[in-house]
């Protein structure tokens, strides 16, 4: 009589292979998974870090003079806001909260970037016009240990 079926080895095998191919199926899952999360906070720090490189770009515009105080504080002055009596900008951060800051004249300073995005290493220097070339301020920051470091010329 022949016996129909499979021997108790052939499913030992079987059973350890599609444990194999499983196993390698859900390792393969897990490491997509973890590089998508990767690249969307690579992103966020990357669009984060472009706003506030705008904001200070932005502040920039139409200055002519500027120059850093005793707190590290860029203070930008521009003729254009002289009318609304906001003829400076003040760019700063705070190394301990993480934020940077802009405020316009007098006014309260607000907070640029989100609170999980938090500014480190803020640092401006300011380089005098010489030999035809206007001056120049240049910026660095870091979020989440990504460096930004930008540096933009004033109108003459």
């Amino acid at each position: 009589m022949k016996n129909r079926g499979f021997t108790l080895v052939e499913m030992v095998l079987y059973v350890g292979l599609f444990g194999i191919l499983m196993s390698g199926m859900v390792l393969a899952a897990y490491q997509l998974l973890q590089s998508g999360d990767r690249n969307q906070i690579a992103v966020s720090i990357q669009e984060e870090g472009t706003f506030l490189t705008r904001k200070i770009n932005w502040a920039l515009s139409n200055a002519d003079n500027a120059s850093v105080d005793s707190t590290n504080a860029l203070v930008i002055h521009r003729p254009d806001l002289i009318s609304v009596n906001q003829e400076y900008i003040v760019i700063s951060g705070d190394d301990n909260t993480g934020a940077m800051s802009l405020a316009r004249g007098s006014g309260e300073a607000a907070r640029l970037n989100s609170e999980a995005m938090p500014v480190k290493a803020l640092s401006f220097t300011v380089d005098p016009a010489e030999g035809g070339r206007p001056a120049a301020v240049s910026t660095a920051f870091q979020i989440l240990g990504k460096p930004f470091v930008f540096k933009r010329f004033l109108r003459q």
